[in-house]
């Protein structure tokens, strides 16, 4: 057969067992194969890649420090429902899986064997997305807090997983350890979903999306008038560019922002007054959530408090 079959060790006995005559073909074994034979080994293209590129030694820190991160983790009891869940979506019965989808298209993670999860430092978005995942799932979401303060929400349900990838393909944000080249060569996520919602959907979705991934920036003119800038951060061109539609239809107008990232985009601007108010008048922003350490100016703000004042001022 030249080996392109094996027969197994414990159905060779057995036949033995139910057939004493054939036992004559014992003595013809000319040797026993590992469990693994013909496998390749885990990891070992990924690993290859690590080492031409140059990434491995980062990649093996990174993974031990996600592993010491986790080890430091303190196990949460998962909170009541949260009042925008009750009276934004609840309430006006707005679909939740694709607000569900959205979250994880910002700070989220799916992974196909079945695991969905959140980070974030902010409670009031993590409180949003674990009553996303009760809405959606018959199993009872986890609520960890790292030794840093920041949250993370998961809950390992493949009939969930099964549903989120029928609206994206994908809810891979970024390359990780792949070239550039070789991640956009795979599925892309997508928001192209939300295009058949209705508009009520459409415009709680991108106030979650600004919330988690957003941000307002106060700038002064020439004249020292003070003038808002609003964006959202993404930097994977397919998913920038759905955002851009789902924006518009909302009557949104907003710019794609070049930069530094690997993708050579940041996200979506949008300067023009008239149209931040029109994102004002939708709701704005989700109360409640504050703007996080990475603006020395502003921490612990609430977003809508300083984009109310950057359009009063």
């Amino acid at each position: 057969m030249g080996e392109v079959k094996t027969l197994p060790k414990s159905i060779f006995h057995k036949i033995i067992q139910l057939q004493p005559k054939l036992d004559v073909f014992a003595t013809d074994i000319e040797e026993i194969l590992p469990p693994n034979w013909g496998a390749v080994k885990g990891g070992k293209r990924r690993y290859n890649q690590l080492l031409k590129t140059g990434m491995f030694a980062a990649h093996h820190e990174r993974m031990l420090e996600k592993r010491r991160e986790k080890s430091k983790m303190e196990r949460m009891k998962l909170p009541n429902q949260s009042s925008f869940y009750v009276c934004e979506i609840e309430g006006p019965k707005i679909p939740s899986l694709p607000l569900l989808a959205t979250l994880l298209l910002t700070d989220g993670y799916l992974q196909k064997r079945g695991l969905v999860g959140y980070a974030s430092t902010d409670q009031t978005l993590m409180n949003i997305f674990i009553d996303l995942v009760r809405a959606n799932s018959e199993k009872s979401p986890n609520l960890l807090r790292r030794s840093d303060g920041r949250l993370e929400a998961y809950v390992f349900d493949p009939k969930l997983v099964e549903k989120l990838l029928l609206l994206s393909p994908s809810y891979k944000k970024s390359p990780e350890n792949l070239s550039k080249k070789e991640y956009l060569q795979e599925s892309q996520p997508t928001v192209d979903f939300l295009l058949a919602q209705d508009i009520k959907t459409r415009i709680c979705s991108i106030r979650l999306a600004m919330s988690a991934d957003g941000c307002v920036t106060p700038y002064r003119l020439k004249k020292g008038q003070l003038r808002p800038r609003i964006m959202l951060c993404c930097a994977n061109p397919s998913l920038v560019e759905g955002w851009r539609k789902v924006f518009w239809s909302l009557g949104i107008e907003t710019w794609i922002k070049g930069g530094k990232k690997w993708s050579g985009v940041e996200g979506l601007m949008v300067w023009k007054r008239k149209v931040i108010e029109i994102f004002r008048e939708l709701g704005g922003f989700v109360n409640g959530v504050k703007i996080t350490r990475k603006s020395p100016n502003f921490a612990g703000v609430e977003k809508n408090v300083l984009l109310d004042w950057t359009l009063e001022s």
